[in-house]
């Protein structure tokens, strides 16, 4: 669960195990889909201008609801979307509908998985990296990569350390005993970890003319927004219902009372690219 880059992750947290936190998210589908942040257009426009979106054969991993499927698809790629949970791929099939004969569902884990290898020009995880096996995952993507195609790996995280944050502040004692995400990382947040990145870009074969672009924006919520958006945040889902409907009770609350029904949280986008050699 995004606590915010401030705030580091004690080895005595519980952290989500991959196999589980897969299915967390789906609990809140269509809120999750109304309330989750979009990514913005510039990096679409930057894969756009790598990649060539249009006609081009993209495989998106841990779609999710389909928050930049969409967006592929709607600047002309095919997409073979991989989601494990059913809720998610319900919604995602039903997205196909608009791109006809443009989106294909599978639902089950990436590494579980039958893909044809070498067949994508791009392989994008949108928020998912982190849940993958870090062995055979991160290596399957580059498995599934045709010779000079492009693997990206993005984020929008909740929290920036280079600007305070009021509300991260004011919740850090309610959170911080909950379960966290493998993107909290260990030391640097996933996303961040631009060295770990590299790496993990290097093991999937795909690490030539490798990059990495960020951007910081801010969020704004009212209280129920609030209630809404950490309402999809795995480590409150893995609550039982009643101490789920207490954090979020809390959380509404501090909105409400103690920043007047306005909150402000910092955001931060990142991207990784990189290539699959071109060789026979």
């Amino acid at each position: 669960m995004p606590l915010g880059p401030r705030t580091r992750v004690d080895l005595n947290m519980v952290t989500i195990e991959p196999g589980e936190g897969r299915h967390l998210f789906g609990i809140s589908a269509s809120g999750y889909d109304a309330i989750r942040p979009g990514y913005p257009d510039w990096l679409f426009e930057a894969l756009d201008k790598t990649c060539r979106l249009a006609d081009a054969v993209v495989l998106d991993v841990g779609a999710g609801s389909g928050l930049a499927t969409r967006e592929l698809l709607a600047r002309g790629a095919s997409v073979l979307a991989v989601e494990p949970d059913e809720r998610f791929a319900g919604q995602l099939s039903r997205l196909g509908g608009s791109f006809p004969g443009r989106l294909e569902v599978k639902q089950e884990s990436f590494e579980a998985a039958a893909i044809a290898p070498g067949a994508f020009d791009l392989v994008i995880c949108a928020t998912s990296m982190h849940w993958l096996d870090p062995g055979a995952g991160i290596e399957k993507l580059g498995l599934c990569l045709r010779a000079g195609g492009w693997l990206a790996a993005i984020w929008n995280l909740f929290g920036d350390s280079a600007r305070s944050d009021a509300f991260h502040d004011a919740t850090v004692s309610l959170l911080s005993p909950l379960p966290v995400s493998p993107s909290a990382g260990t030391g640097v947040e996933y996303g961040m970890d631009i060295d770990a990145r590299r790496q993990d870009f290097q093991r999937a074969g795909a690490g030539d003319e490798f990059m990495h672009k960020k951007s910081s924006w801010e969020l704004v919520l009212d209280a129920r927004g609030v209630r809404n958006l950490y309402g999809t945040f795995s480590g409150i889902n893995k609550l039982s219902d009643e101490a789920r409907e207490h954090v979020l009770d809390a959380l509404e609350a501090i909105a409400r009372e103690q920043f007047a029904n306005r909150v402000v949280r910092n955001m931060v986008t990142t991207m990784y690219l990189g290539r699959k050699r071109e060789y026979a």
